[in-house]
């Protein structure tokens, strides 16, 4: 995934060059975010083969792997480091195409293409570090309880599969105070579903009340 390690080198790289100095910082103090960016999936073919089969996917095989992600957050700050958050986050849509040997009942043989659309609910802790007045590194962790949705057309006709579970994330950032209330957001995120990781580079904002 080198579109995602170039955007982490580069945010850890521009991260350096800022001088450590006493912050000024939100405590005790709701907020709302918004993060839009882009995701990609590990591999969409692991989430179909429990209705593909391992034996039916060709060498042909591909996948379209990336789209677009929507996370909208309302979080606590309770000291300059420290708060909490939850959201919903809509990761995106993927799809694949491939061809089946006919050898489960539930894919005949031929091609095939298949939809996977992956969303849901995260709950987690969230870290700040100021450097100076005007940015501050951010990190966070926590629980998604996701929600997957796959729909298989085939040459017999359409079915369609759901999945969910709840799985951990991990995410690292930056933030740029616009003025004491607003700040302008970017960040990597690597989220999990079902064994399969899902990457995902934003930009945002964060909007504090006080």
């Amino acid at each position: 995934m080198n579109s995602f390690t170039t955007g982490l080198k580069a945010l850890l790289s521009a991260s350096t060059l800022l001088l450590v100095t006493t912050a000024q910082s939100q405590t005790n103090a709701l907020y709302l975010a918004g993060q839009f960016g882009n995701s990609e999936i590990e591999s969409i073919e692991t989430l179909i083969t429990s209705d593909v089969g391992e034996s039916n996917t060709s060498a042909q095989f591909k996948e379209d792997n990336e789209d677009r992600a929507l996370i909208l957050l309302g979080g606590y700050r309770l000291s300059a480091n420290f708060g909490f958050e939850l959201g919903y986050l809509d990761l995106g849509e993927f799809g694949a195409t491939g061809n089946s040997t006919g050898s489960t009942p539930l894919i005949p043989a031929g091609s095939f293409n298949a939809t996977t659309e992956i969303d849901g609910f995260g709950f987690g802790l969230s870290f700040f570090f100021p450097l100076n007045t005007s940015f501050e590194l951010t990190a966070k962790a926590g629980l998604l309880s996701w929600d997957s949705e796959t729909r298989i057309n085939t040459t017999a006709g359409a079915l369609s599969s759901s999945d969910s579970g709840t799985d951990p994330y991990l995410g690292i950032g930056g933030a740029f105070n616009l003025d004491k209330n607003i700040q302008i957001t970017l960040g990597f995120d690597r989220y999990d579903a079902d064994d399969v990781a899902i990457e995902v580079v934003y930009l945002g904002g964060r909007l504090y009340f006080k």
